[in-house]
């Protein structure tokens, strides 16, 4: 197993919902325990891959080192995506993707500190939340005119929006930054239009890109997505899971950015590869954190036909059914576990919306 950090492997959702909180980057949990990997028999390299050649199966390494496989699993991930505007490079201005990340973030977030967020994006809301813990004055600048409105749909994005601001989280919505100022240090965020936001910390959350640019040999969709098959595989032995990977479902190929998927698939690839023959027929599921509420989405919508709400929305409890002609094709919900349990469970085969709505009625709210 070739990772290019040197600790072991990490839960990274909790840095965006709890490091920039109150944890401390050293208490964040490993996925395995120390012992997992010699009982396993499994080799950790700590390494930088360069290329892999997926037509003569080898792995490149930084160091010049070559390694054969008769089977890989590609399990990168993604990488934030970085804006080509002067200042971006300054001190004081980050990505959040990592463990190193989120403590040069928490580093520079004390108390009092100007503090602006570029990106209304999933990391860059659930940044605001969890910094606001630390006492800082928080600016979303975002191009969006509603956060979430791509994923949620514009009702459900305008609650996101009343909760950040009842929590004192200042927008600049439908802006775009023209450059960050500062000489070594970032001081301020230049808006388009000409309003110059102080800052004394910048974290970028404008998305992030398959990392796949090493990997040659191997059918890419327009965005660096690996495209696969339903059994996670590429070409010639290689797997690809997570971020990276541009797999069929629901009647297209998709490419999913949820911690859960990529669990999914490492458990699909993992039986392929030993000769156990399995296909991606999971429901997509991610989770969501903001000012000590936890919200929920089921399955997977690109698009839909409307939106049916059970429940009070700026209560923070509520189902939301996104639904596509007669089927339900997305799910969020919050403080609704009971009944997000027993969705997820139908979602494993279609379901009508009809039959979805009769549900709400007599679930136990």
């Amino acid at each position: 197993m070739i990772g290019d950090e040197a600790r072991e492997p990490y839960d990274r959702t909790v840095l965006s919902k709890f490091v920039l909180a109150d944890m401390k980057p050293s208490d964040v949990p490993p996925l395995r325990r120390d012992s997992y990997w010699d009982e396993h028999r499994i080799d950790r390299v700590d390494a930088t891959v360069v290329r892999l050649d997926a037509a003569a199966r080898r792995v490149h390494l930084a160091d010049g080192t070559i390694l054969s496989y008769d089977a890989a699993v590609l399990a990168t991930g993604a990488i934030a995506n970085v804006p080509t505007l002067p200042g971006v490079t300054l001190e004081g201005v980050f990505t959040l993707r990592n463990r190193q990340d989120a403590a040069a973030i928490v580093a520079h977030a004390t108390k009092g500190a100007r503090v602006v967020i570029v990106g209304s994006s999933f990391i860059g809301l659930e940044a605001a939340s969890a910094l606001h813990e630390r006492g800082v004055h928080i600016t979303v600048v975002a191009p969006e005119e509603i956060p979430f409105a791509r994923q949620f749909g514009p009702e459900i994005g305008a609650m996101f929006r009343r909760l950040h601001e009842a929590n004192g989280i200042v927008f600049r919505l439908g802006a775009r930054i023209s450059g960050i100022e500062g000489t070594e240090t970032a001081t301020a965020v230049l808006v388009e239009g000409g309003e110059r936001l102080p800052a004394d910390l910048v974290v970028l959350g404008l998305g992030v890109s398959p990392a796949t640019g090493f990997v040659d040999g191997v059918e890419k969709a327009q965005d660096g997505g690996i495209m696969v098959d339903s059994t996670l595989h590429a070409d010639n032995d290689l797997y690809v899971v997570g971020d990276s990977a541009r797999f069929p479902f629901a009647g297209d190929h998709v490419r999913i950015e949820h911690w859960r998927v990529a669990q999914q698939h490492g458990f699909i690839a993992a039986a392929n590869i030993a000769g156990i023959t399995r296909h991606y027929d999971g429901v997509p599921f991610f989770w969501t954190y903001h000012f000590g509420q936890s919200f929920e989405y089921l399955g997977h919508a690109d698009r839909w036909d409307r939106l049916h709400i059970d429940g009070d929305i700026d209560a923070q409890r509520f189902v939301a059914l996104q639904i596509r002609g007669e089927e339900v094709a997305g799910i969020i919900a919050c403080q609704r576990e009971r009944t997000t349990a027993m969705l997820i469970e139908r979602m494993r085969h279609p379901l009508n919306a009809s039959e979805a709505i009769g549900l709400l009625r007599h679930a136990d709210v």
